[in-house]
């Protein structure tokens, strides 16, 4: 069932089903992201993007990445309420925040989800505009993102690729799994990860991690790659080392040497991924910011990308 907040934002309700519940007697922690997923589709629906636009033109959304906080329990039979929010939109762009409650949409979210998705022609395989309605309907539901937001999900919008906001500047986007250095004792969930074994294996040239189904491989590349921003070309390396991680793209790190470093600014950004490390970042001094990060002191599993640069958007063939 869907409906709207007093002040026009989408909900979504569902009911917790007896099949979804784990064995410690709550909501098993998929069925989060599945009820998210309804609210997408609700969404969609709203947007003009439903099943018969994407029967009629064969093009549709794709979620690239998502950022999943669990914050509460759920028990059998709660009633669900999904909160959507729109942080950003552009021609083939998305950038949602689900908030989930148990009950009304009031309080503390008990789970939260923020993601990074794309319009796409499935029969050309590839990124294609949003319709105008529907890119209309998502822009009047855009809203400042909370603070915690903006932590794992790729931006939207044209003008130096960051995340359009209502009231709110641009926000550039962290690296894929990137949250901020922690301050702290970590929280329950950091803690796992904190505390999960990391596996180490070597196969040929690469490098293979692999902890609680998370997996990362290190190889040496042999593509040319180049990176150019606003004319200017800021890499050119035909060393790339790949580095592959569950539910992300490839990502090409670039060694020290192939890149003009001259041309780029040390930022105040800095990232925690707990699976590779405390990330740096850099900006050209007119902008766009932060466009590339590298690990000064990266975990061991993934020593070979030690100051290697990664930009957001490579040429590579």
């Amino acid at each position: 069932m869907t409906g709207t907040t007093a002040g026009g934002l989408p909900l979504f309700q569902q009911t917790v089903r007896d099949d979804w519940i784990d064995y410690n007697g709550h909501l098993s922690e998929a069925y989060y992201v599945l009820v998210f997923g309804f609210a997408t589709d609700a969404l969609m629906d709203a947007a003009g993007l439903d099943a018969a636009y994407r029967g009629r033109t064969g093009c549709s959304l794709y979620t690239v990445e998502a950022h999943v906080r669990y914050l509460h329990e759920v028990a059998r039979g709660s009633e669900l309420t999904v909160r959507t929010t729109v942080l950003g939109v552009d021609d083939r762009k998305l950038h949602l925040l689900h908030e989930m409650f148990a009950g009304a949409p009031s309080g503390s979210a008990v789970a939260t989800e923020e993601l990074f998705a794309l319009h796409v022609d499935q029969a050309a395989g590839g990124a294609a505009p949003l319709p105008d309605v529907s890119r209309e309907y998502f822009a009047g539901l855009l809203a400042p993102a909370p603070p915690w937001a903006a932590t794992g999900s790729a931006r939207c919008g044209r003008a130096g690729r960051t995340t359009g906001t209502a009231g709110a500047p641009p926000r550039p986007r962290p690296c894929p799994c990137h949250v901020p250095p922690p301050t702290g004792p970590p929280h329950r969930s950091g803690a796992i990860l904190e505390g999960a074994r990391i596996f180490t294996t070597h196969r040929g040239e690469g490098t293979m991690t692999d902890t609680k189904g998370h997996h990362i491989e290190v190889r040496q590349g042999t593509e040319h790659v180049r990176v150019t921003v606003g004319g200017r070309l800021l890499a050119d390396s035909r060393h790339p080392l790949l580095l592959q991680e569950t539910g992300y793209p490839v990502r090409y790190y670039l060694p020290p040497e192939d890149v003009r470093t001259d041309l780029l600014t040390p930022s105040e950004t800095h990232t925690f991924c707990p699976f590779k490390g405390t990330a740096s970042y850099w900006s050209l001094p007119d902008g766009p910011e932060d466009i590339a990060w590298a690990y000064p002191q990266p975990r061991t599993a993934v020593a070979e990308i030690k100051d290697h640069f990664c930009f957001y958007e490579v040429d590579a063939d």
